[in-house]
C-alpha cells in the first residue's frame, strides 16, 4: 500500500538549514527524512509500519 504524503514548505534561516543538512548527512539521511524524523519524535506521533 502506498502511503500518501502531503507536500508542504517551510521557511528556515540559512544557518538553521545548514545545521539540519549537516546533521542529516551525519546520519546518512536526506534533509527531508531528518526533519520528518525530528517531527515524529518531538510530537510523539507514531505511524505503524505495514
Amino acid at each position: 500500500m502506498i502511503k500518501e504524503k502531503k507536500l508542504t514548505s517551510i521557511r528556515l534561516s540559512k544557518n538553521l538549514y545548514a545545521h539540519l543538512q549537516n546533521k542529516a548527512k551525519e546520519e546518512n539521511r536526506s534533509v527531508n527524512n531528518y526533519i520528518e524524523t525530528l517531527l515524529f519524535e518531538s510530537s510523539e506521533y507514531f505511524e505503524p509500519n505495514e
